[in-house]
């Protein structure tokens, strides 16, 4: 897993692209997102992670969506344990499928497609 960029945590997203530019103090979105003010602070330091509770009340307050907020933890944490465990995953041996298994996965999507794809017909015509 190549990555160049260092993985940014939400809270500098909040802090760059929201507190700053909004000139809104961690004090005051707390207290709109009716949250301990810590919650807050912490985040923007980059010191704790989006929880749910927080993505539902950010993307409340802000207009986005909570998943944009959650999507962005899940990737820095995945960034930052990749990292971490980089020696031990690379000595994991990626499964090596069997030709019959790929053939019958082929098939099966194959099938899929197509009666969506019949579905899609019948509710236009």
């Amino acid at each position: 897993m190549l990555n160049i960029n260092p993985p940014i945590h939400p809270g500098e997203i909040l802090r760059e692209e929201y507190l700053v530019p909004l000139n809104l103090k961690p004090y005051t979105l707390a207290k709109k997102l009716h949250v301990p003010r810590t919650r807050i602070e912490r985040l923007a330091s980059e010191t704790t992670p989006v929880t749910p509770d927080t993505a539902l009340r950010l993307a409340k307050f802000f207009g986005t969506t909570p998943q944009f907020w959650m999507n962005m933890q899940a990737s820095y944490d995945l960034a930052v344990e990749g990292e971490a465990k980089k020696a031990d995953l690379e000595t994991i041996e990626r499964l090596q499928p069997r030709p019959e298994v790929i053939a019958l996965a082929t098939t099966r999507f194959k099938q899929a497609a197509e009666l969506a794809i019949k579905k899609s017909r019948r509710s236009v015509g």
